[in-house]
């Protein structure tokens, strides 16, 4: 077992007690208010706006909720292949990079900070417009980390040994 899985755990129960919090608190909140009953809308709405775009019809709701699966599993590749490889070869100080392009390292990060910053411009616009678009996101995001994390979890290891790489290492 890994010695970091317990650091590991106690971050995971602080966020759920975090997130328990704060959605407790939130309803509270929101029990008292008024000026929010069109975000319980569900479905296509006159009042259901997303960046100015009024979502008043099956087609137009349909293509939010096709955005919202293709977009979190565009997000979940980010998140889950790209940026683990750019802090594992990029930012890893100890690896050298003379077999890698620089602007091909470069485009890698650029694209992922620059995707990062529209996904999340629109993933606000979406999630504040009403309460059935957030459930649609929140689904999304659990079915699709649900099945990365699976495809990781049954994926055997190697039972080969590995090569012998050191002929490959720098000398000096």
């Amino acid at each position: 077992m890994s010695e970091q899985l317990p650091r590991v755990m106690k971050t995971v129960r602080t966020l759920q007690c975090w997130s328990i919090g704060v959605l407790t608190a939130f309803g509270f909140l929101l029990k008292n208010q008024s000026s929010l009953e069109n975000f319980y809308n569900v479905g296509p709405s006159s009042t259901l706006i997303i960046m100015g775009l009024t979502i008043d019809t099956i087609a137009l709701y349909s293509g939010i909720v096709i955005y919202c699966f293709v977009n979190t599993i565009i997000r979940n590749l980010k998140d889950q292949l790209v940026i683990p490889w750019i802090t594992l070869v990029v930012h890893d100080t100890t690896i050298d990079k003379k077999d890698y392009s620089y602007f091909q390292l470069q485009e890698i990060v650029m694209m992922s900070s620059f995707y990062t910053w529209i996904d999340w411009f629109i993933y606000v616009n979406i999630v504040f417009s009403q309460a059935d678009v957030v459930l649609i996101e929140l689904f999304a995001e659990m079915l699709i980390t649900y099945i990365v994390t699976r495809m990781y979890l049954v994926t055997p290891v190697p039972t080969e040994p590995l090569p012998d790489l050191s002929a490959l290492e720098p000398t000096g």
